[in-house]
Order: structure tokens, then sequence, then C-alpha cells
């Protein structure tokens, strides 16, 4: 465990436990979090970061993507999302179909095939 602690608080990049016990971190113990730049020291967060060694996301209608908190998209730009995500797949079917139908054209050519 890391023991960052300036006085009773905990430095830039780490988190006291000193209310919350838990098998990973007993009471008093200093922790590195991840990303460091989370925590701010005192065990306070960086803004859209809040809770246990600043892990949640802040505020309502927020999503954890990765490291990151960000807004979530309001119902609009989730129907915007899904119209755009299902014209690039409908453009790629359609491109694959084409692409299959010159390959099937081109190898009928010379062998006295008939297509139906």
């Amino acid at each position: 465990a890391t023991q960052a602690a300036v006085g009773y608080q905990a430095a830039k990049g780490h988190f006291l436990m000193d209310m919350i016990v838990t098998e990973a971190a007993p009471l008093g113990e200093v922790k590195a979090c991840s990303p460091k730049e989370n925590c701010l020291g005192a065990n306070r967060c960086a803004q859209k970061f809040t809770g246990l060694m600043c892990e949640s996301c802040a505020g309502e209608k927020m999503i954890r993507e990765g490291i990151e908190c960000n807004q979530c998209a309001g119902t609009a730009g989730q129907i915007v999302r899904l119209f755009f995500g299902i014209l690039v797949w409908v453009a790629k079917l359609w491109f694959l179909c084409r692409l299959n139908r010159k390959a099937g054209i081109s190898s009928q050519k010379g062998t006295g095939a008939v297509a139906i």
C-alpha cells in the first residue's frame, strides 16, 4: 500500500480510506488513485468525479467511458447515433452485395453459363 499522506490527509493522486473499511483497504490506509488526476488530495475529487477513490461519475446523466466521465447523450442524440449506425451497416451490406455480384458475373464470363 502507498503511504502518501500529509498529516492525516492524502496527498494529490491518493485517497485516504478514512470512512469506509474494505478488505482491500483497511481504515487509515492511503491508496493511489487510478488515474491519479482524479484525486486532488485531502480526499477531494476532480470535476466530474466522486466517491471512493474518485472512481464514480458525479452528477446525473453522466457515464463512465474508460477513465473519462462524459455527459450522456439525450434521447435525440441516441436516435441520431442509431440512425447513422444503421445507415453505415446498410452501406456496408450494399457494397458487399455489389462486390459479390460483380465477382459472380466475371467468373461466369466465358463459361457459357447463363445467370438466371
